[in-house]
């Protein structure tokens, strides 16, 4: 498996590939490509992404959240999204976008966010619970 972090500059500081990289990953190997959207509106390049061969595509729950940005304690470089309620709704219309391109929906929450997910485990293939805040890494825990 190839894990592929994927940062837009705006739901986490950093900025890091995109659909291009996946593409080009995909042509190198069989591997499962494993792609980890940390970024804002995350359903407007599921389609971009499953068409550059990720096999599964996880999504933040803080991404269709009513929450707030909080300093990354760690760091204090950067921010950090916390969600103290999601719209479920939306974050199942998403994993149903993702699985109607064949692939397999995962859904994220960051350390500080509260476990909201309940409502749509069973519409996930996984779920990931992030030890450190993302966008950074070398970060302890």
């Amino acid at each position: 498996m190839i894990h592929l972090d994927v940062m837009d500059g705006h739901f986490v500081p950093n900025i890091t590939i995109g659909p291009l990289i996946a593409a080009a990953a995909r042509k190198c190997t069989d591997m499962i490509l494993d792609t980890h959207l940390m970024i804002e509106e995350p359903h407007k390049f599921i389609r971009d992404f499953a068409e550059a061969g990720s096999d599964i595509i996880t999504i933040h729950a803080e991404a269709y959240g009513k929450g707030h940005r909080a300093e990354t304690k760690e760091l204090k470089k950067g921010i950090s999204m916390t969600a103290n309620k999601i719209d479920e709704g939306r974050v199942k219309e998403v994993l149903s976008q993702i699985k109607s391109f064949g692939k397999k929906a995962g859904i994220s929450l960051n350390p500080d966010s509260p476990l909201c997910i309940e409502g749509i485990l069973k519409d996930a293939d996984m779920v990931l619970f992030m030890s450190v805040h993302p966008g950074f890494g070398g970060q302890g825990f």
